[in-house]
């Protein structure tokens, strides 16, 4: 079951919960994996808001909704970068590409502080860096001043989705490199003979993965 980004933070926000950082790293670093996928062919995502990241089971993000092209209109005026806000027809990809580090930079921002629509008071693209840095103490510095790069006002101060990965890998390996998934009957048979195999031969043989043993074989016969 998948449910967005935007009725995740309201169910916490209801219940009043906090998101722990870790599972806010998480989702950071998977927009930053499918941001970084796309620019790395030239494709700027144009459209990241809490209601195109889907989370699933896991608490994996997925981002969906690539619109190639800006809009201006309703939420998406949100999270877009204020560089895109004041200028006309944007088509410099490079840009554009900093432009999707905001958006993810304002998501990220909201569930730190709980708190959804963070930019519809006024002027607040002027007080966001404030209220990052006010989130020292309650999350690491280092991952404050994450999110203190990719909310920089100043486009050419923001870094790219390439190095955010890298820097997220670096000081959270544990958080980025676990995909965890359910366990099938096959997974459950496998691991038995496994133990099988390891009682039977043990000191005779050692179990490879590479050359299975077939079920003949286990049982005794040829």
């Amino acid at each position: 079951m998948k449910r967005n980004l935007q009725t995740y933070l309201q169910n916490c926000i209801l219940s009043q919960r906090s998101i722990s950082q870790s599972d806010i790293t998480t989702i950071a670093y998977d927009l930053i994996c499918g941001v970084e996928s796309l620019h790395n062919k030239s494709i700027p995502h144009c459209n990241i808001k809490p209601t195109n990241v889907f989370i699933d089971n896991f608490g994996r993000a997925k981002l969906s909704d690539i619109n190639l092209h800006v809009v201006k209109q309703g939420e998406n005026l949100l999270y877009m970068a204020p560089e895109l806000q004041r200028a006309g027809c944007v088509t410099d990809k490079r840009v554009l590409s900093k432009a999707d580090m905001w958006s993810i930079g304002v998501i990220l921002a909201e569930l730190c502080l709980n708190q959804a629509g963070l930019m519809k008071e006024k002027g607040m693209e002027d007080k966001l860096q404030d209220l990052v840095e006010g989130l020292r103490g309650k999350y690491e510095d280092a991952f404050v001043d994450l999110l203190s790069f990719l909310t920089r006002k100043e486009n050419h101060l923001r870094i790219p989705a390439k190095d955010v990965r890298k820097y997220l890998e670096e000081n959270y390996p544990e958080l980025c490199n676990y995909y965890p998934r359910k366990e099938t009957i096959l997974d459950r048979k496998i691991h038995n003979i496994k133990e099988t195999l390891a009682s039977r031969y043990e000191g005779i043989y050692e179990f490879q993965d590479k050359k299975p043993f077939s079920i003949s074989t286990i049982d005794g016969n040829k």
